[in-house]
């Protein structure tokens, strides 16, 4: 008798005679039936704890979001659907309970319309070859009739989970050919977690990306159990870079959210990456180590000493890249877990009561004198000279 397991594929072939023939997804997985057939041969089902059986389990996957790791839930929308999150970035919303109704794209395709310093527009909210042919269609071709948005971005999960969508799928390539061209580029973030996960068929999906005109990058979510292991993530870099596939952003794991297990505290991720990093060529260490914070994009620049150094690109702030630095306990995972550092608030409070008296207005927006770091034997000390920015959320 096969084990219970609703992800072992003899519980899915069991499932499928029960539905008359084709797997009962809500048993299965919310995507379709092939995908579960394709990913679980990749999996080893005599280890309970090996890592594709643990991101084939439904509650450690985006469940076809992949805009779940950049969410859309409109909180921050500049007008409904669209956020205008940085200066020349966009957020659209094409989560399908959001599409059921085409109107509801009109403000956000009206909004970048009508302003000129929008270049990139990032689909969010979904898999955006999650979506229909006809629905990816009208959406790249109304993007593509707005003259100044250089850029289209979308996230998915397609090459290792369903990797035949793409590379039989010549009416998806065929858009792609006709929408990115090397003027107006559609860029492809894609989720990949893991090496295991290149397949031979994931490389072709890949690659037929690619010749379809999309630039391709990568981003992996670090999840405590599952890609923990510097020479895991080594290995992953290594492959990414080899297939072309430019290694974007190693991102962290919110604590607060449906991978809540799988977190890793912030110490021991950034150890993890800088030794990956050492592991691989020059091209992979390009990658980034950030947090998707819920006002914005937060960098980890490094974390010595019991402290964090960061960069945040907060959404909706004029000046991008402000340099913060915080109090990091070793079990710390999050951002808004961490203290701010008695230099920085002292900082912070001495320009904030300057201008109040030059200007009596608000500082948040005000230029801040650059920041220097003084560099020793590659190791970044303890001065921090000039330091004007503001927790992020005040």
């Amino acid at each position: 008798m096969p084990s219970q397991d609703p992800m072992n594929p003899a519980v899915i072939q069991e499932s499928a005679a029960l539905a008359g023939g084709h797997p009962r997804t809500d048993d299965v997985l919310p995507h379709l039936p092939e995908e579960a057939e394709y990913y679980a041969t990749l999996i080893d089902w005599n280890d309970p704890h090996d890592p594709l059986r643990l991101l084939h389990d439904p509650q450690n996957r985006l469940n076809g979001r992949a805009g779940a790791i950049t969410p859309h839930d409109g909180l921050l929308d500049t007008v409904p659907g669209c956020q205008h999150a940085f200066g020349s970035n966009a957020l659209l919303n094409i989560a399908p309970e959001w599409l059921t109704d085409t109107a509801n794209l009109e403000p956000g395709l009206a909004y970048i319309a009508g302003h000129p310093e929008i270049n990139h527009v990032l689909l969010s909210g979904f898999d955006g070859f999650g979506l229909s042919m006809q629905q990816l269609s009208i959406l790249l071709g109304r993007l593509r009739a707005i003259s100044h948005v250089q850029i289209i971005r979308l996230t998915t999960e397609l090459p290792v989970r369903q990797p035949r969508r793409i590379y039989e799928n010549e009416q998806l390539l065929e858009l792609l050919r006709a929408h990115s061209t090397p003027e107006r580029r559609i860029y492809v973030t894609a989720h990949i977690t893991h090496p295991r996960e290149l397949t031979a068929e994931a490389k072709l999906s890949l690659e037929a990306l690619q010749q379809a005109g999309a630039i391709v990058v990568n981003r992996t979510l670090l999840m405590r159990g599952i890609n923990d292991d510097a020479a895991v993530l080594g290995e992953l870099l290594d492959k990414l870079v080899w297939a072309g596939v430019a290694p974007y952003y190693l991102a962290m794991t919110n604590p607060n959210g449906a991978h809540e297990a799988h977190a890793i505290p912030l110490v021991r991720a950034y150890e993890l990456v800088e030794e990956a990093k050492a592991l691989t060529t020059g091209l992979g260490k390009r990658v980034r180590l950030s947090m998707n914070h819920a006002s914005g994009i937060v960098e980890v620049l490094a974390v010595e000493d019991g402290r964090a150094y960061m960069k945040l690109y907060r959404a909706g702030d004029a000046r991008q890249g402000r340099f913060v630095m915080r109090d990091c306990g070793p079990e710390l995972t999050w951002f808004d877990e961490l203290h701010v550092t008695e230099s920085e608030a002292r900082a912070a409070a001495e320009s904030e009561a300057s201008a109040a008296l030059e200007t009596g207005g608000d500082l948040w927006l005000e230029p801040a004198p650059d920041v220097r770091i003084d560099w020793k034997q590659g190791e970044l000390s303890e001065e921090i000279v000039s330091i004007n920015m503001m927790p992020i959320g005040d």
